[in-house]
């Protein structure tokens, strides 16, 4: 199969992508993710969503946002969007500790950090304030697994996996 030259002059910004692959072949799939598959229309759109959204809630042409969530679609929806409105999103692995979260977001001088829906910490007052009470309750319930002999090796995802029989089990830690 073979597909028409892309001109690269049409995209001078990493925010032109979506746009111009909808022009261009909008029922193509721009990625699959588990499964479901989003084609370059649906991309667009989402996009122009994201910088409506984040226009919205106040960001402006220039300004750093960090980005802390798992592999989803929505990752390249934000940063695309982002993009189109003149922003930078500064990705955040969702494996590493507090303060090199921490770390990476003051480097970049982010002003604001979005969170995917696993990562929200309730009642935080401020992105450092989130870091520490997150930290804080893995930190005991790592230390109240462990005293119950349970397993809290760090594995391959970042977490840990203790011998829990149940969820209801699971909740009682929480």
């Amino acid at each position: 199969m073979t597909q028409a030259a892309v001109d690269f002059a049409r995209m001078p910004t990493l925010g032109d992508v979506a746009r111009y692959h909808a022009q261009e072949r909008p029922d193509a799939v721009a990625f699959a993710f588990e499964g479901r598959e989003t084609r370059f229309s649906e991309l667009d759109r989402h996009t122009n969503q994201v910088a409506r959204a984040l226009i919205a809630e106040g960001l402006k042409k220039d300004v750093r946002f960090g980005l802390l969530s798992k592999n989803c679609p929505a990752f390249f929806e934000v940063m695309l969007g982002a993009a189109k409105m003149g922003a930078v999103m500064v990705p955040v692995n969702f494996r590493l500790a507090g303060p090199e979260i921490a770390y990476i977001l003051n480097d970049a001088a982010a002003e604001v950090l979005l969170v995917g829906r696993d990562f929200r910490i309730v009642g935080a007052e401020s992105i450092a304030h989130a870091v520490q009470i997150g930290s804080e309750i893995f930190h005991t319930l790592k230390k109240s697994l462990a005293a119950d002999g349970h397993n809290t090796n760090v594995g391959d995802e970042g977490g840990f996996a203790p011998n829990l029989s149940s969820a209801e089990v699971a909740l009682d830690y929480i």
